[in-house]
């Protein structure tokens, strides 16, 4: 389960309540995940500091649940993780 950006939800061309098959632009080891998008959110204040890198980061992002992003893709070290922030 991932939630987007409406920003993403427009440049990558992504809709709710889809399942899409994720791969590591990267490393393209041929593996894919699968991500379920649950919520689009947006954003009322640009200017608020917890945006402080900026909005553009976010529109080829995906957001998922800090625990469900370290069990299934950084413990298992999967060719599917490329990088995480918290």
């Amino acid at each position: 389960a991932a939630v987007i950006s409406e920003q993403a939800q427009q440049v990558l061309g992504l809709y709710l309540d889809r399942v899409y098959d994720v791969r590591d632009a990267f490393y393209d080891t041929g593996q894919q995940a699968r991500v379920r998008i649950v919520g689009v959110y947006t954003v009322e204040d640009p200017q608020d500091p917890f945006w402080f890198r900026g909005l553009g980061e976010f529109e080829k992002s995906l957001m998922v649940d800090a625990d469900l992003l370290e069990r299934r893709f950084a413990a298992a070290n999967s060719p599917n993780f490329a990088s995480a922030r918290a």
